[in-house]
């Protein structure tokens, strides 16, 4: 019985925490919509240093090809993996 106790309790910690993460992710993924219409407007290429590269190659490594395809906004994830 203690057990069934912890596991669900652990569970619904686990669910309100993924909850929390997908708001963040979201929240996230808006603001760098804004930066890619502003961007757009003003029509200029979006320059990134040696160090910024390897940070964004360094977290796109770990998603899967689709999952990258589906989240990435400022740059194609051929030109992320090219890097």
């Amino acid at each position: 019985m203690k057990q069934r106790f912890w596991l669900s309790l652990i569970t619904c910690l686990a669910y309100c925490i993924d909850k929390e993460l997908y708001k963040a992710i979201d929240y996230l993924r808006e603001q760098v919509r804004v930066l890619v219409e502003h961007q757009e407007k003003e029509n200029k290429r979006i320059l990134l240093t040696s160090n910024q590269r390897m940070r964004v190659v360094s977290k796109a490594k770990r998603l899967s090809r689709k999952m990258l395809e589906q989240c990435t906004e400022l740059f194609t994830p051929d030109t992320i993996m090219r890097w």
